[in-house]
C-alpha cells in the first residue's frame, strides 16, 4: 500500500483550506488505498491516520518538514498551497526541490492561481519549478489557463474541481429560533470572513433599493478577515450602511464549522458577490449547494466553474451593479419556481463534485503516476 502523506494547514486550525483537507484526507482515508497521514500546521488528529503539528508558516517550515518527511518515509506528499499557507514563496520551492531528491513523488494543489498581477510570486518560476520537480492540480480550467498563459507544457497539470460535503441541516423554524430571526420572512445569507473583496457594501445597497425587501432580510454572519485595522473599518463602514434599514440583520462573529448548518438551514439563498478576479474556487460556495441552498454570485472568474453546468442569467449578476443585485434578488424571492430550479442545477453539480468522487481523481492520479 502506497504511503501518502498531505502537507497542509489542518482543523482546528481556522482556514478554509484547513477544511478542505480535513475533507479531502478523511475521503481519501475512506477509500482504503493509501497508508495516510497529514503533516500540518496547527493540526490534530481527529480519525483514524496521523496528524502530525509539524511547522509554521512564520517559522522554517522547510527545514520542519522535510526533516518529517525523512523521518515518516512516504512514498508520495500532497501539498496544499496559496501565498497565505507559505508566504516564502523562495522557501517552498526549495523545500519541493530536496523533497524531490528524496525520491518522493510530488503533487501540489493551487488554491489560488495567476497570471502575473500578483508580483509577490513570480507565477512562471513558480509553475516551471513545481511542474519540473512533480504534478500541479488546479481546480478548473481558469486555473489551467493561468499556467497556459506562460506558455509552459500541461502534461503535469491536472484539473479536479473543489469538493462538496452534504452538511445535514436542521428545520427551517427552529434554526430560524435559534438565531433568533423570524420565521415569515425570505432569507439572503452572506456568510464568511469580512474584508473588500468580498464586497458586502454593492449588496446591501441593493437590498436597500428593493421593493420587496420589507417581507425579506439580509443576513451578514462573520467577522473581519483576519481581525486586521483595515477590515474592521470596512465592517463598521458596511453597518454604518446598514442602519438605514430594519431589515439587515449583523450577526459579527466567527461562524464555527458546526453552526454552518443552521445558517444554511435558516436562509433561503446565498450571496457571493465577490470582486476576487482570480483564478480560484470557493469552498463556501461548495457546502452551499451541498445544503441544497441556491446562490447568485459575481460574473468573475472565482465562479468559472460554474458557468459550464448552469446558464441562468439571473444567478451571475456583474460584480458592481447595484441595479443587478437588486433584480436579481427581487426576482427569486418572488419567483419560487426560478428558485426551485436553480437549486435542482447547483445540488446535480453539488453531486457530481462529491468529497468521495474528487478523491477517487486524486487516487487515479496518485496511483498512475
Amino acid at each position: 500500500m502506497l504511503k501518502l502523506a498531505l502537507i497542509s494547514d489542518y482543523p482546528p486550525y481556522r482556514c478554509g483550506i484547513a477544511n478542505y483537507t480535513g475533507y479531502l484526507a478523511n475521503a481519501l482515508n475512506s477509500l482504503g488505498l493509501f497508508d495516510m497521514c497529514v503533516i500540518s500546521e496547527g493540526g490534530r488528529q481527529d480519525s483514524t491516520f496521523p496528524v502530525y503539528d509539524t511547522y509554521s508558516r512564520k517559522g522554517d517550515f522547510r527545514q520542519d518538514i522535510v526533516k518529517k518527511i525523512t523521518e515518516i518515509k512516504p512514498d508520495m506528499v500532497h501539498i496544499q498551497h496559496a501565498l497565505v499557507l507559505f508566504p516564502d514563496t523562495d522557501e517552498f520551492l526549495k523545500m519541493i526541490e530536496e523533497i524531490s531528491r528524496l525520491g518522493i513523488k510530488i503533487f501540489v494543489t493551487l488554491h489560488t492561481a495567476d497570471i502575473g498581477r500578483n508580483m509577490k510570486i513570480d507565477w512562471e518560476k513558480f509553475y516551471r519549478t513545481v511542474l519540473e520537480y512533480g504534478h500541479l492540480i488546479v481546480h478548473n480550467e481558469m486555473c489551467l489557463n493561468s499556467v497556459k498563459h506562460y506558455g509552459i507544457p500541461t502534461g503535469k497539470v491536472h484539473v479536479i474541481p473543489h469538493g462538496t460535503a452534504f452538511l445535514e441541516l436542521p428545520d427551517k423554524i427552529e434554526a430560524r429560533k435559534k438565531l433568533g430571526l423570524p420565521s415569515d420572512e425570505f432569507i439572503f445569507l452572506i456568510l464568511g470572513f469580512i474584508h473588500l473583496l468580498k464586497n458586502h457594501h454593492t449588496v446591501i445597497m441593493a437590498f436597500r433599493a428593493m421593493k420587496s425587501a420589507k417581507k425579506c432580510r439580509l443576513l451578514i454572519a462573520g467577522m473581519a478577515d483576519r481581525n486586521t485595522f483595515w477590515n474592521r473599518l470596512y465592517v463598521l463602514c458596511c453597518r454604518v450602511l446598514s442602519l438605514f434599514s430594519k431589515q439587515i440583520t449583523w450577526h459579527n462573529v466567527f461562524v464555527k464549522n458546526e453552526d454552518l448548518p443552521v445558517y444554511f438551514g435558516a436562509s433561503d439563498m446565498m450571496l457571493m458577490p465577490y470582486w476576487q478576479n482570480y483564478p480560484s474556487a470557493s469552498g463556501i460556495f461548495h457546502l452551499t449547494i451541498g445544503a441544497e441552498l441556491p446562490v447568485i454570485c459575481s460574473d468573475c472568474v472565482k465562479f468559472s466553474e460554474v458557468k459550464d453546468f448552469i446558464k441562468e442569467e439571473d444567478v451571475f449578476i456583474p460584480t458592481f451593479s447595484i441595479s443587478g443585485w437588486k433584480r436579481s434578488m427581487s426576482k427569486f424571492a418572488d419567483k419560487p419556481d426560478l428558485l426551485k430550479k436553480v437549486t435542482e442545477k447547483l445540488f446535480d453539480y453539488a453531486k457530481e463534485t462529491s468529497w468521495p468522487n474528487v478523491a477517487k481523481q486524486h487516487a487515479d492520479i496518485f496511483q498512475e503516476k
